[in-house]
């Protein structure tokens, strides 16, 4: 769909199967990375153990990147996860079922806009001038050694509120929540974790990175360090 082609049931397995193996495992098959770039990458997901070898392979279909190699509808993925002769735990399942409920919704909404709201040639050139000024100035700062965080989410912030969602906003916002994780796990400083601390809360203030997971994850975590210490 990212290429252009018509949206189809499969398009929604890969969304199934990448949820469920968040629900399996805690983590991502792919490191957060979109699929587009872990495809690019040559990246594959780790095998889950605990899972039966039919269970597995059934999951792993999902997650292929080629539309053509993964299950076609929620309900064939499910059935290949069950297996003919197996059946799989009952919070499992139930989990699984859930979520191809959702995919079988989303595939009845597939056919709306995916990304911004507002189409980029509806912004205005005056607009479309600024939010590509910002995003350049946005990959300068991150390209510096060691990266300006604070200008570069100055810049990204400042092209996302032009255009909210438009990827190569979140890419930048992304880039800067990455930055931000990195900086923590080797921040131990007491003045260093309130500084970085302040940084992460200011970055929150970003609707996008608000709902960035580990950038959460981290916020609590050195809230909690800061808070111990007080």
């Amino acid at each position: 769909m990212f290429d252009g082609d018509e949206p189809h049931p499969a398009d929604d397995v890969y969304g199934l199967a990448v949820t469920a193996y968040i629900l399996l495992t805690g983590r991502h098959p792919f490191d957060r990375k979109t699929a587009q770039q872990a495809q690019e990458l040559n990246l594959e997901p780790e095998p889950i153990t605990t899972l039966a070898k039919h269970e597995w392979q059934a999951l792993a279909r999902g997650l292929a990147f080629e539309r053509a190699a993964r299950s076609q509808d929620a309900a064939e993925f499910l059935a290949d996860f069950r297996g003919r002769q197996q059946r799989v735990q009952r919070w499992a399942l139930g989990a699984i079922a859930g979520l191809a409920a959702l995919a079988v919704f989303c595939a009845v909404q597939s056919t709306q806009p995916i990304g911004p709201a507002i189409p980029w040639e509806e912004l205005t050139p005056q607009q479309q001038v600024e939010f590509n000024e910002f995003v350049s100035s946005g990959e300068e700062w991150l390209a510096n050694d060691p990266p300006f965080i604070d200008g570069a989410f100055h810049d990204f912030a400042a092209a996302f509120d032009i255009h909210p969602d438009n990827p190569r906003a979140t890419e930048g916002l992304d880039a800067i929540a990455d930055a931000l994780i990195a900086v923590s796990a080797v921040t131990t400083e007491p003045l260093a974790q309130r500084r970085l601390l302040a940084e992460i809360e200011t970055a929150s203030v970003n609707p996008y990175l608000e709902e960035h997971a580990e950038l959460r994850r981290v916020r609590r975590q050195l809230a909690r360090a800061v808070e111990g210490r007080e």
